[in-house]
């Protein structure tokens, strides 16, 4: 009796496992932003500018990034559970030199009929037949204040990539016990504090020091500090990497181990 009841228990937990990870997304689901990880059956490579789609679900507006220029649209927030349909959806026309993610994504849309949980923070999009034809994962993780701790990578601030720009790799150091952090810009050191506060907020404080050293190129830098000013909470991105955001949610710097 005792071995039946621990196998009922079993499968009532796999049952809700399976019900978690298989749920119809509805729009109210789907609000927010989500970086685009796979398209048909290929993975995305983890890049500095993820193509990523926005949901609005409160006004049923839609917008994003397909990989070179951007998307805006609206959809049909009245379907039913489990129903998605990108057709009102169109882009900018600038011309890449590599536009092979952009026609993928374009044609991912086309084709999206119905939207999946398949993770507690990925969506599958599937066709008319059900066949998956592309993956999405929140752009904003969840992650804990304690998992910053320790030195990261500055990839990006604002937009601009870092390599190639300062004369050294540019880190940033959290000591989440103290709330203290340092790092260097690739030309000058900083430090200073930071406080915290729920939902992953996360500002530096208005006292923040520098070094004053004059290097060659000062634009990467300058973009850095101005972000660091602005930012206002943290996410787990795509890859592993971390992202710094401001107060509408906006990317502001990309750090990576």
């Amino acid at each position: 009796m005792k071995n039946l009841k621990l196998l009922a228990a079993s499968i009532a937990v796999l049952t809700l496992a399976a019900c978690g990870t298989n749920k119809k997304a509805d729009i109210a689901n789907l609000a927010g932003e989500w970086d685009v990880i796979a398209i048909g059956g290929k993975t995305m490579p983890v890049a500095d500018k993820m193509p990523y789609i926005g949901i609005n679900a409160g006004e049923g507006r839609i917008y994003g990034f397909a990989g070179c220029n951007r998307l805006v649209g609206s959809l049909d927030t009245t379907v039913a559970p489990g129903v998605i349909s990108f057709d009102k959806v169109g882009a900018t026309r600038m011309l890449c030199a590599d536009m092979t993610t952009e026609n993928g994504m374009l044609d991912m849309l086309k084709k999206t009929k119905g939207a999946k949980f398949d993770g507690k923070e990925t969506v599958a999009l599937t066709d008319a037949s059900g066949a998956i034809v592309g993956r999405l994962q929140k752009r904003i993780g969840k992650m804990k204040h304690s998992d910053l701790q320790g030195e990261w990578k500055i990839v990006s601030a604002d937009g601009f990539p870092s390599k190639g720009q300062t004369e050294e790799q540019p880190v940033i150091w959290f000591d989440t016990e103290e709330h203290l952090t340092h790092g260097s810009s690739g030309c000058n050191t900083f430090y200073g504090s930071y406080t915290t506060g729920d939902g992953q907020k996360l500002s530096f404080s208005s006292d923040m020091a520098a070094s004053l050293k004059l290097c060659p190129n000062m634009e990467f830098e300058q973009k850095l500090l101005a972000a660091i000013g602005e930012t206002k909470s943290y996410g787990m991105m795509y890859g592993g990497r971390v992202g710094l955001f401001d107060e509408s949610g906006q990317l502001l710097i990309i750090l990576e181990r």
